[in-house]
């Protein structure tokens, strides 16, 4: 009996050291490892600012990085900055934000020659609508009598441009907001190709535009301010609009909010307007 256990032990010790000796000399092939370098929980972020990200992919096996992929929702992936070494990957991430506000996932995948992968997210999250309109109406009365006046004051924000075209087609004198009324006269184009016109404007009788200024602001909007002194009248003898009624009306150019891709964007034009009844 001792001699048996002499040598099932043996056995044992062999079977141990042919197993570590394999581990030393064979090649692991593990899936590759995968990390954002300045990664955050959620990266909040405005509307089409740049994102920037450093992603790097690393192997211990034999078989090298062979690509870094990029998906995402909301934006559109463009080529990215990519480097491959034999045992690593770089990849240089400079993208606009989503034009939508809302979360959004970034995802970074790391392929070897053998088909292994490995993922990494990241978290967006669009923290503003692209465009927001503030128009103080208060001092608009319902009814009133003719050469009344009253001023509307207010504010739009856009992150794209007010130029009236898309973002991927160059047409000149494209009007991005416009001031008019129901009187029988021309409105009056206040901002054109995203340039603010030079005030005074010519006589109008029924609105003068008193105060208006374009600029960007730190979070990428454009920023157009106005104030608007306007003169109950009526809509004039020719026209076919009702003579008791003053309507005033804001054009403005802004874009599809679901739109994923700037680039191929549709500009749209929305009307804001009151009406206040002639006494």
């Amino acid at each position: 009996m001792k001699n048996l256990s002499i040598i099932i032990l043996s056995i044992l010790s062999v079977q141990l050291f042919s197993c570590s000796s394999n581990d030393n000399n064979e090649t692991p092939n593990n899936p590759p490892s995968i990390s954002i370098e300045n990664q955050q929980d959620i990266l909040e972020i405005y509307s089409l600012q740049e994102i920037h990200l450093d992603v790097l992919a690393k192997t211990n096996s034999d078989k090298p990085i062979s690509d870094l992929e990029t998906t995402g929702d909301g934006s559109c992936i463009q080529a990215q900055d990519t480097t491959l070494n034999e045992n690593e990957g770089y990849l240089n991430y400079r993208q606009l934000a989503p034009y939508s506000k809302g979360d959004y996932t970034i995802t970074f995948t790391a392929y070897t020659d053998d088909g292994k992968t490995s993922n990494v997210e990241q978290k967006i999250k669009v923290v503003a609508e692209p465009f927001i309109m503030e128009i103080d109406s208060t001092k608009v009365p319902s009814s009133a009598t003719e050469g009344d006046k009253f001023t509307v004051t207010g504010t739009f924000k856009s992150v794209l441009p007010y130029n009236g075209t898309t973002t991927s087609v160059d047409i000149p004198g494209q009007t991005g907001i416009q001031f008019r009324t129901s009187v029988l006269e021309g409105g009056f184009d206040a901002v054109v190709d995203n340039i603010p016109a030079t005030l005074p404007h010519s006589n109008r009788i029924g609105f003068e535009v008193k105060e208006h200024k374009l600029e960007k602001d730190s979070n990428g909007y454009y920023v157009y301010n106005f104030n608007v002194e306007y003169t109950v009248s009526r809509p004039g003898e020719n026209s076919e609009l009702p003579q008791n009624e003053f309507t005033i009306s804001i054009i403005y150019n802004y874009y599809n909010s679901t739109i994923g891709c700037t680039g191929n964007s549709t500009p749209m034009f929305g009307t804001w307007s009151k009406t206040v009844t002639i006494q």
